[in-house]
């Protein structure tokens, strides 16, 4: 693994594990709760596509309506939580008006807990509620070596070269992609195993992955309780994350539109929304999630500048909830079968015409990254010139 790889290893896998130790409460439906609070659903609707200030005042009034009700208080218990005006909220559109709502996360004073909400965005009522709250038994990996748990590509929309080398590239204002969910999960037969596994899309402002921010989806492994937020059968959820400010994931219940995402092929794109700062230029961000007429959009806390790379990646963690993982806490991944992936930069995102293919022209900004462990879990497929798709496919290491 090359020396300028081993920073983004040693860094992007930290958080990701608190997918282990997380404990959620699902509560009924309260949709009695929010009418008594006698708001104006007519002045709570949101309509059009998310912006940073209209999401963030329907925001807004949906955290007051959710903190005022008897079950926030409850789960609360005491706790001062807050709204982070650009994390906080979501907005779940889908084929008809009735499916539309936002999710509103309120986060403890240290981030260490948050209770989201959805809220319906026809009627007002809340219509469902959870806890999820961290422990302090989490690991963090300080180290990467030649095991790292990156699969896929990152890239830059690369300007001008000189002999094979990126010298001048676009700002990346959006990385998006089509990213194939697993059908299924099967343990290994010869090996213990543990691993959630995630796959994103994100953008960064260098090859080590520094103002790294990211979403997708992810599974629970074996051994592993299942991640917060996500459907119980499935052990699947959606996640944001802002780790160039060193925060923790966000997980996000997938709508019912997206069932599950399990074996879905979902649009993942990782955009810029809102200037946050013009001197310098910074941006604040959102994830995206498509599948036909449903659409689910999650801000990502986070106001960086000089986005060059996109990322397009199936990670898994270090963990040392890991039994019988490879080096102690290096675990190998479940077998997936095969997923697909594509891969387009933009530098301007209000226009296709300025996307291209994360591999036109054979971008010099190219990079791949594979995961090794004692013996390689994963093939990676290779991207031919002017392309952008390729594959992960499971490889039943240790047989």
């Amino acid at each position: 693994m090359l020396p300028k790889l081993k920073s983004i290893c040693s860094v992007a896998l930290l958080v990701l594990l608190v997918a282990s130790v997380f404990v959620v409460v699902e509560l009924p439906a309260l949709s009695g709760v929010a009418k008594a609070q006698q708001f104006s659903t007519t002045s709570l609707k949101y309509s059009g596509d998310p912006s940073f200030a209209g999401l963030a005042a329907t925001g807004n009034k949906f955290a007051t309506l959710v903190e005022q009700s008897t079950e926030f208080k409850s789960l609360a218990n005491g706790t001062k939580f807050y709204v982070d005006p650009s994390a906080s909220y979501g907005l779940s559109t889908g084929p008809v008006a009735q499916d539309d709502y936002v999710t509103v996360t309120l986060f403890s004073s240290n981030r260490d807990a948050y209770i989201t909400a959805d809220v319906s965005n026809v009627t007002g009522a809340i219509t469902g509620m959870s806890f999820t709250n961290l422990t302090s038994t989490w690991y963090r990996a300080t180290s990467c070596n030649s095991s790292c748990n990156w699969s896929g590509y990152a890239a830059q929309d690369c300007e001008s070269e000189f002999l094979g080398i990126c010298t001048e590239h676009y700002n990346v204002a959006e990385a998006n992609g089509n990213v194939q969910a697993a059908s299924s999960l099967t343990a290994p037969k010869t090996k213990d195993e543990c691993c959630a596994i995630f796959e994103w899309t994100g953008v960064g402002n260098s090859s080590s992955g520094a103002g790294l921010l990211q979403g997708g989806y992810a599974w629970a492994g074996f051994q592993l309780s299942n991640l917060s937020d996500s459907n119980t059968h499935t052990g699947y959820a959606f996640f944001v994350e802002n780790f160039g400010a060193g925060q923790n994931a966000i997980f996000i219940k997938p709508p019912a539109g997206f069932d599950g995402v399990k074996g879905q092929t979902i649009t993942l794109t990782t955009e810029a929304y809102a200037i946050c700062s013009v001197s310098p230029i910074k941006e604040d961000w959102e994830e995206i999630w498509q599948l036909g007429s449903s659409v689910y959009h999650q801000q990502i806390e986070g106001c960086i500048q000089s986005v060059s790379w996109g990322y397009y990646i199936l990670e898994s963690p270090i963990s040392s909830a890991c039994t019988g993982g490879f080096g102690g806490d290096i675990c190998q991944l479940p077998d997936f079968g095969t997923v697909s992936f594509t891969g387009n930069i933009c530098y301007n995102s209000s226009s296709p015409s300025y996307c291209i293919d994360i591999n036109s022209n054979s971008n010099p900004g190219l990079a791949g990254w594979y995961i090794t462990h004692e013996t390689q879990d994963t093939t990676t497929g290779g991207i031919p010139a002017n392309g952008n798709q390729w594959s992960e496919t499971w490889n039943a290491p240790g047989t």
